[in-house]
């Protein structure tokens, strides 16, 4: 989970203005993902990568600066759906069967 809160930290920071364009992509694809990541999250990063790439090299200031905030939202969204996913699966979450006691009273 630490990593999938990293991604949204950048991201947040990046919408707080800590950093432009070149350095928010970056920071977000060189982040660590979760080994069990979802193919539907690694699909939306590689489709940020892509979004941002079009924004940095063919938007002006202005208008990139929108289109990546809007990108960063999108991430934000499939981040805290990935979260979710990962609570629902997790191999520590605790089954609703209770192991047999096997103590000898």
């Amino acid at each position: 989970m630490k990593k999938l809160n990293n991604i949204m930290d950048i991201c947040i920071s990046f919408k707080e203005g800590h950093f432009e364009l070149d350095e928010f992509q970056s920071r977000i694809i060189s982040a660590l993902i979760p080994d069990e990541a979802s193919t539907d999250f690694v699909v939306a990063l590689k489709e940020f990568d892509n979004q941002m790439e079009m924004i940095i090299f063919c938007q002006g200031a202005l208008e990139g600066r929108k289109n990546a905030n809007e990108a960063a939202d999108k991430l934000i969204n499939a981040t805290m759906k990935e979260q979710e996913l990962l609570k629902e699966h997790s191999p520590y979450k605790a089954s609703e069967k209770q192991p047999p006691d096997t103590s000898e009273s």
